[in-house]
Order: C-alpha cells, then sequence, then structure tokens
C-alpha cells in the first residue's frame, strides 16, 4: 500500500519549542480524561439509598430492567423441584453376591458335620444363625440344613441369578422396599418345584443380600440445580418512556437507583480507580500516536500548525461523540476525524488516528460495539479516500461510510442478539451517523485547511480551474508560458504518477509556476512569437536579473492572491540553484574582467520534494525539446539522459527525496510522453494545377446550386 504524501510544503518554518510540544500534549490529553470522565461526574442531585429525592425524575426513554429478585425466586424454584441425583455404587452388588455364597458355604459345612442318625440340635441352629452374613430366621436355615447338598447348590445358583437381576435395577432408599417386593414372584417362577418352606428360605436370603446401590451425589445434583437455575429466562421490567422513576419528596430505594443507572440518569461518584484507568488509557493511546507522529512524521515537529489542528479535531470529535451519546451510541461520528485527517495528512496517520478515536470513544460508552463500529466505519473512511481527485469521490466516500456504518451496526446488533426493533432503530441511527460524518467533515474541511496551511486535494482541483484570475490572465498576457506551462503539467503529472508522487499537486504547481512572467512577457522567447529579441540589446548581467527576477514576482503576485505555501514552492524551487548558462557563457566571452558563476545562478532553494524536482526536470525539457529540428525518439532519448543527467551533476536533486530508481523511472516517463507528443507526422503534397481547377469547378458549381 503506497503512502500518499500530504500536498504541503515540507521544508522547515520553523519549530515547536520543547514546552509548547509539552503544554500542547498536555492540553489534550486533559481534554480527553475529563470528556472520558464528564459522564461519571457527580450531579447537583447526589442520590443515595434511603435519601429522599428533592424533585421527581422521570424515564427518557424506554428501558426494560432486570429484575433480580422476581429472577432470583424464581431460580430458586427452579432449583427445588430438581430430583436427587444418584452415582451407582457397584460395591453393592458384590458385596450381596458374596454374602450368599458365603451363608450357603457355613450352611454346608453345618450340615455336613451333622450325624445322619440325629436331628438338628437347637443350640447348633442358633449358633450358626448368628454366624451366617444374612439374616435368615431359624425356621428357615433349619430348611436349608436338611436340604441334600444338590439342591441347596442349585438354590445357591437360583438365589444369585434373582439376585443379580433385582440389583440391575436403580436401588435408591426410597425403592429399596418395592424391589424386595419382587422376590416372591422370582422366586416362585424359578423355584416352583421346591417347597413352600424352601421358597420361604430363599426369599428372606435375597431379600437381606439385595441393599441400595444409588448413593445420593451432591455434586450431581448441584451441577443440576445449577443448570435448571440457568435455564430460567430473566425476568424483565418495562419502563415505559416518560413514567415516574421516583417522586418528588419519595425515599430512594435501591431498584430505583438501578433504574436510574440503566437510564443513564444516575452519575455515579469518581473514584481513584476509574481515574486512574481512563489517565492510563488515553496516556497510551496518545503516546501510540505521538510516538508514530516523531518517529516518522518530522514535519509535525517543523510546523506546531499541524500538531495543533489534529488535537483540535481528535478533541472536537470527542466532544461531538460525548454530546450525541446521550441519543444513542451508534451516533458518534469517529469517521469524521477519519476524513479529515486523511483528507488533510495521509491515510496511514487517518488509519492510526480512527484506532485511537474510536478505542476511546468505546470507552467512554462502555460498550464494544460503539468502539468496533467506529473503527470498521472509519477505516472505511480512510480507504475510500485515498486518493481524491475530484469532488464526485468525496460524494462517493461520503456514500460509502454511511453504508458501512448500517451494515457495521446490523452486523453487531445481531451479535448482541438485539431484537428486530431496536436492530432497525440502531442501524437508523448508523446510518445518520456515516451520512452526517462525511458531509460535517468536507464542511469543516476548509476552516481547517485555512488554519493549518495545509492544501488537500480540493484546494488543488478548485486552483486547476482556468477560470482563476492568475490563469485567466496567463493565457492573455502570456500565451506562449500558459501553453508551455500546460505541456510542463501534462509531463510531470505522467512522471509523479510513475514514481508514486502526487499528481494533481504536480499538475497544479505546473500550471503557476511560471506566473511571474507576465510581468515582462516579452523578455522570455516562448511570447516573442517571431518578434525582435529585447535581450539583443541588453547585457548579459541584466538579461540574467530579469529572467530571474521571474521568480521572486511570480512569489509576490502568488502571495497577493493567497496561493498556498505548497504552490509557492514551485515558483521557488522550479529553477533551484541552477545557472542561466546562456547569458553566463554570453558574458564570459564578451567581459574582459572575471565574470562569477554565482551571479548567473538562480538563489534557489533547490527542490525540497519528489514533486518540484520533477517539475525542474519537466520544465527544462520542454523547454529543449521544442528547439528540436527533428525530434525524432533516438534524440529525445537522449535529451532525457542528457538534462538528468545535468541537474543531477550539478546537485539539484540531491535534497528532493528521489531515489535513483525514481530517476529512472522519470527518464523512461518522459522520453516516452515526449516521443508521443513529437511524433511523425505525414506531409501532405500541395494541389496541382490541375487539381485546384477540379476544386474550383466544385465550389462553383455549389455557389451556382
Amino acid at each position: 500500500m503506497k503512502n500518499i504524501r500530504p500536498t504541503r510544503a515540507l521544508e522547515k518554518r520553523g519549530g515547536i519549542s520543547p514546552l509548547a510540544l509539552t503544554l500542547h500534549v498536555l492540553v489534550v490529553f486533559i481534554c480527553f480524561v475529563g470528556i472520558l470522565l464528564i459522564n461519571y461526574w457527580p450531579d447537583q442531585i447526589d442520590l443515595r439509598e434511603g435519601e429522599v429525592s428533592p424533585r421527581a425524575i422521570m424515564a427518557d426513554k424506554r428501558v426494560e430492567i432486570l429484575n433480580e429478585q422476581a429472577t432470583e425466586d424464581a431460580r430458586r424454584r427452579a432449583a427445588a423441584i430438581v430430583p436427587e441425583r444418584y452415582t451407582f455404587n457397584s460395591d453393592a452388588i458384590n458385596l450381596g453376591s458374596t454374602k450368599i455364597e458365603e451363608t450357603f458355604v457355613a450352611v454346608d459345612k453345618a450340615a455336613s458335620a451333622k450325624k445322619p442318625d440325629k436331628p438338628l440340635d437347637a443350640k447348633v441352629v442358633k449358633e450358626l444363625k448368628l454366624k451366617l452374613p444374612l439374616n435368615l430366621s431359624e425356621e428357615s436355615l433349619r430348611t436349608l440344613l436338611e436340604l441334600g447338598a444338590d439342591e441347596r447348590f442349585s438354590l445357591q445358583n437360583g438365589a444369585l441369578h434373582i439376585f443379580y437381576k433385582l440389583m440391575d435395577d436403580s436401588i435408591t432408599e426410597a425403592r429399596l422396599d418395592e424391589v424386595r417386593a419382587q422376590t416372591d414372584k422370582l422366586v416362585e417362577e424359578q423355584m416352583a418345584a421346591s417347597a413352600d418352606d424352601t421358597r420361604q428360605a430363599l426369599v428372606q436370603l435375597i431379600n437381606d443380600a439385595v441393599q441400595v446401590n444409588q448413593i445420593p451425589s451432591f455434586e450431581k445434583t448441584q451441577k443440576a440445580k445449577r443448570e435448571a437455575m440457568a435455564a430460567v429466562q430473566p425476568v424483565m421490567t418495562i419502563i415505559p418512556k416518560g413514567a415516574a422513576v421516583v417522586r418528588e419528596g419519595e425515599m430512594v430505594t435501591g431498584d430505583q437507583i438501578k433504574i436510574l443507572e440503566e437510564l443513564g440518569l444516575y452519575k455515579p461518584r469518581l473514584d481513584a480507580n476509574r481515574i486512574l484507568g481512563v489517565c492510563l488509557m488515553v496516556m497510551l493511546c496518545l503516546g501510540v500516536l505521538y510516538g508514530y507522529l516523531f518517529r516518522y512524521r518530522q514535519d509535525f515537529t517543523s510546523n506546531p500548525r499541524y500538531l495543533y489542528v489534529l488535537g483540535v479535531i481528535m478533541v472536537a470529535v470527542a466532544a461531538i461523540c460525548r454530546l450525541l451519546m446521550e441519543y444513542s451510541g451508534f451516533l458518534t461520528p469517529v469517521a469524521i476525524a477519519s476524513v479529515l485527517v486523511t483528507t488533510l495528512m495521509d491515510r496511514r496517520l487517518g488509519l492510526l488516528v480512527t484506532g485511537v478515536q474510536a478505542l476511546l470513544i468505546g470507552v467512554m460508552a462502555g460498550s464494544l460495539a460503539v468502539c468496533g463500529v467506529g473503527f470498521l466505519t472509519g477505516a472505511v473512511g480512510v480507504l475510500a479516500l485515498s486518493r481524491v481527485d475530484s469532488r464526485n469521490q468525496m460524494i462517493r466516500a461520503t456514500l460509502l461510510v454511511g453504508f458501512s456504518n448500517f451494515v457495521a451496526v446490523v452486523a453487531f446488533q445481531l451479535v448482541d442478539g438485539a431484537n428486530v426493533q431496536d436492530v432497525m432503530e440502531a442501524a437508523g441511527f448508523g446510518l445518520l451517523n456515516g451520512l452526517l460524518s462525511g458531509w460535517v467533515a468536507v464542511g469543516s474541511l476548509p476552516m481547517f485547511e485555512h488554519f493549518s496551511g495545509i492544501t488537500t486535494h480540493f484546494r488543488l482541483l478548485d486552483l486547476s480551474n482556468m477560470n482563476e484570475p492568475l490563469l485567466r490572465r496567463l493565457t492573455l498576457e502570456a500565451p506562449g508560458t500558459y501553453q508551455h506551462s500546460m505541456m510542463v503539467a501534462n509531463l510531470s503529472e505522467q512522471a509523479a504518477r510513475a514514481v508514486g508522487a502526487d499528481p494533481l499537486l504536480c499538475r497544479v504547481g505546473a500550471y503557476y509556476h511560471d506566473i511571474g512572467k507576465m510581468k515582462r512577457p516579452r523578455f522570455f522567447i516562448e511570447n516573442q512569437m517571431g518578434l525582435e529579441n529585447p535581450h539583443d540589446k541588453l547585457a548579459p548581467s541584466l538579461s540574467t536579473r530579469i529572467i530571474h527576477s521571474h521568480v521572486k514576482d511570480g512569489v509576490e503576485m502568488a502571495k497577493e492572491e493567497g496561493l498556498p505555501d505548497v504552490l509557492i514552492d514551485f515558483i521557488q524551487q522550479h529553477h533551484g540553484t541552477s545557472l542561466v548558462g546562456y547569458f553566463y557563457h554570453q558574458a564570459c566571452a564578451r567581459s574582459s574582467e572575471p565574470v562569477f558563476e554565482e551571479d548567473f545562478r538562480y538563489p534557489g532553494p533547490r527542490p525540497q520534494t519528489k514533486e518540484t524536482a520533477i517539475l525542474m526536470l519537466c520544465d527544462g525539457l520542454e523547454a529543449a525539446a521544442r528547439t528540436l529540428s527533428q525530434p525524432t525518439p533516438e534524440k529525445l532519448s537522449e535529451l532525457v539522459e542528457k538534462m538528468v543527467k545535468h541537474n543531477m551533476d550539478d546537485g539539484q536533486l540531491n535534497e528532493s527525496g528521489l531515489s535513483l530508481k525514481d530517476i529512472q523511472i522519470i527518464k523512461q516517463t518522459l522520453s516516452k510522453a515526449l516521443q508521443n507528443i513529437y511524433h511523425a507526422r505525414i506531409e501532405y503534397p500541395d494541389a496541382g494545377p490541375e487539381r485546384k481547377k477540379v476544386t474550383q469547378l466544385r465550389s462553383s458549381q455549389k455557389k451556382s446550386s
């Protein structure tokens, strides 16, 4: 991306003192801090919760306020109905199955110890009952002991199968009896061949083994409650426009304070943290901005008016944003600063100012959306104004800024989840903001242009009008110079465009560079038109002073007409300190006294910018090319090479900022341009006698008809 250089002279015209610079930065800093903090400055009515309001306060707009108490109650109700959450306990299955197996092992051992011909000893049964891991009645235990080993083994397998089936269910403390109630049915279905007392013993054994396998989980329960609370929609209270928020003599409540804060009618007290935060933010933003200026734009330190105008633009736009923010944050016209700085200075600085301004305005509004919309819209304005060569381009840029603001506002509102009505209202503000920003910037441009001394493309376009007084006089009083200036303008514009300089500035500078010749037009060869050359009767030194005077006369005429300094630079610098060689050599040939070369050189200064250097080259080349009797492409290229080399050897381009690459491109461009101007033309032969007779005959026939 090319850096578009501002159309102004970069010659130092007096730097800024350290004290003035410090005061300037301090004033801008204080202004920004004050503007950002004014929204939080204590009001005359210092309302506190529990105090009596001295006046009624009405809502100036419709707002929806979060009803925190109602929302909290709804969330508590949602959390209260959340059932308890559980964690599965696999140990319950392992423990129960182990108890069943151990019980049957103990019964088998006791049964094998009993003598077949003797009845069961009641004492042995009681002792065995106490040792078993499961609780069985003595009758059930006797039943199991009296069974055969194979039948007990079958019962053990059946008991484990039924146990596992029951434990597959989620068993909580509340459902334990419900699950155990299913045991009778399952035992009856699977042990139908067994005796009733056997089935009853098995039911007792299984029911005692079945235990709770779902343990209450505090973490899961709390998580479910939090999710239920989060799913509750906030309860909003609608405050219509014009509603009384606080009545006169009414005690102010905390809810009323919150409503006033939402309406923007309550201004919290300043605190040290807020002041420190705002100061640090402003300090950081201004530090980046001024650091860039002092590092890359030394012309700002050499001309304090540039700094002052930049500061005024930024502070004024911030103040306007603060006023319009009362209606909507999307009415803040950050793009005004973007358009003004880009048009007056350049687009890189314009983009930097846009970022700084948008960030500070976003802090002021407390809104990322306002910051984002301001930056995006301002950036579009900067890019749309990268090169303005007509007023129609400015109109298109203004429309583009308005449209981009509209789109950016809609995008941020949709991201925020706003309803259709709010989106359309904000989008309307955004469109109005974008259009007004462009129009206000264009309307205020002449004022800033005047105070800064910066010449914009709009001013140059006005000065390029051939009805301008000086140009109109030039066509009448020095027509040869006028034609020469038009040719030079064409050449310099092409060369400037080729090397990335300002073509419009070169063109307009060429229009005015020789206006001083109007004072003595016949002393310059392009205006003599075959008449006697007055220099033939003058001494070379006097002729030189007359030739030199067109620079001084041109500067005086330009100042009288109020031409900007940037065009006066073209008049002063287009000859640099070059030598009037013709009269110098003539003086050397005629005089027996020593001739000093300095007396025949222009006073200068040498070209200080690419644009004035390009004009110097084009001015000399156009005049020299007209002296060629046969301007062939080879001769024109040789002339360009010779003229450029002469100026380089003479040091005329040393202070212009042109690189060797630029000079090479300029030579190629000018060679091609001159060849297009002085291309070969077909010579038509004179009509012979017979042709003339035919022509005369046809003419007489037309007259008679």
